[in-house]
């Protein structure tokens, strides 16, 4: 994976955990793409191809009303296409600001992300302001 490549998937990645835009993310995505979220919160669960992905983040999104914000804190990348992304995921939430240490662990093959995990620092915290998301 050259530096530029993984440095675009890094970007798609942030621009769709940011609530941005999942365009770029969403070709980087197929049936063969796995995103997990650790928890028992209503995002809590493991999620199968392109379409189950980008309903969670766009959900994601909607739930805060437009407001969700990733700031990258640090990325590495290797040149087997594991990636790491550590993070501050902020936003609000019926009134309730969020604050969360967020890391993203992902690996690529071939340009398309396999797997994703999205975990949090303060696992109750988070399972606390995301317990009425429902799939």
């Amino acid at each position: 994976m050259t530096r530029q490549s993984g440095a675009n998937a890094v970007g798609a990645l942030c621009r769709a955990l940011d609530g941005r835009d999942v365009g770029p993310l969403a070709v980087r995505l197929d049936d063969a793409s796995a995103l997990c979220v650790p928890g028992c919160s209503g995002l809590g669960g493991d999620y199968q191809g392109r379409e189950a992905i980008i309903g969670l983040l766009r959900r994601m999104a909607a739930a805060t009303d437009g407001t969700l914000r990733f700031e990258v804190r640090r990325s590495l990348m290797s040149r087997s296409g594991a990636l790491r992304i550590e993070g501050q995921l902020s936003g609000k939430r019926n009134g309730r600001p969020l604050g969360a240490s967020v890391s993203v662990d992902a690996s690529l093959a071939d340009q398309a992300f396999r797997s994703i995990t999205i975990e949090c620092a303060d696992r109750s915290a988070w399972d606390a302001l995301w317990g009425r998301t429902h799939r």
